[in-house]
């Protein structure tokens, strides 16, 4: 995936700020479509607002993968510059997994 840009970063911590009344949903002629902080939405108009929220948290789905795929290339470049072996790399990628995976609410539990 494409890095995050400035932009795509500032929306994003836009939403974390103010959650969905921060989305940039927008009426559009007879429908709705989605841009803001100069990020532009698909170039579709949506029928409902309910289909353009959905597509907006499609892309903050994605872009928050994408986050997470840039802090893990970080963390292993930061280990390998500070003298880690592959093996402890591994190593400790796996212990962050299971500690993930252990900690991880199971649906439903929570609510």
């Amino acid at each position: 995936m494409p890095p995050i840009t400035d932009n795509e970063r500032a929306l994003l911590g836009h939403v974390q700020m103010f959650g969905t009344p921060g989305y940039p949903i927008k009426k559009l002629g007879r429908g709705w479509t989605w841009n803001g902080f100069g990020v532009n939405g698909p170039p579709v108009v949506f029928k409902t607002k309910t289909e353009a929220t959905a597509n907006f948290e499609l892309w903050l789905e994605l872009k928050r993968i994408t986050l997470g795929e840039e802090a893990f290339e970080r963390a292993v470049a930061d280990r390998r510059a500070a003298g880690w072996t592959e093996e402890e790399i591994q190593k400790a990628i796996d212990a962050a997994r299971a500690h993930e995976e252990a900690t991880r609410d199971p649906v439903g539990v929570a609510s």
